[in-house]
C-alpha cells in the first residue's frame, strides 16, 4: 500500500491511516526502523569509499615522491 504512493500527499495520507490502525501502526513502525537502518548503511557505505580513495591518493602520492627521488 504505501510503497504504492505516487505522492508525498498520499503516501503522508496512506501513513495517517495506518497510524490509526494499531496493526498497521506496527508495521509502519518496523518500515521506519527498516529505513533508518538502511540510511545508516549507505552513509557507512559512502564513509568506507571515502576512506579507501584518500588512502588510494595517499599510496599514489608516496609512489611519485619516491619515483622523483
Amino acid at each position: 500500500m504505501l510503497a504504492q504512493a505516487q505522492t508525498d500527499e498520499e503516501k503522508k495520507s496512506i501513513e495517517e491511516k495506518m497510524t490509526s490502525d494499531p496493526e498497521l501502526a506496527g508495521y509502519l513502525r518496523a518500515l521506519g526502523a527498516t529505513d533508518k537502518e538502511d540510511l545508516v548503511s549507505e552513509e557507512r557505505s559512502r564513509r568506507q569509499q571515502a576512506r579507501q580513495s584518500r588512502v588510494a591518493a595517499d599510496i599514489e602520492a608516496m609512489d611519485v615522491d619516491q619515483s622523483q627521488v
